[in-house]
């Protein structure tokens, strides 16, 4: 396989991951990392808790609204 066929499974792979995100799924991502960094800065455990609490909340609540 030489590196343009990567570049290309590389390109058709990313197209498909950004058709499944919107500009808000990248919103809530970038704004759970900063409040992970910002938890983490107060007290590490915190910046794994606080996020994981936050995304399993948005998972079961998202589950609840798509049926």
């Amino acid at each position: 396989m030489t590196n343009r066929d990567r570049w290309i499974v590389v390109k058709r792979a990313a197209a498909r991951v950004a058709g499944t995100f919107d500009r808000r799924d990248m919103m809530i991502i970038a704004g759970i990392g900063a409040l992970a960094h910002g938890a983490g800065m107060a007290w590490e455990p915190a910046g794994w808790i606080v996020p994981g609490a936050i995304v399993t909340a948005l998972a079961m609540f998202g589950g609840r609204n798509a049926g």
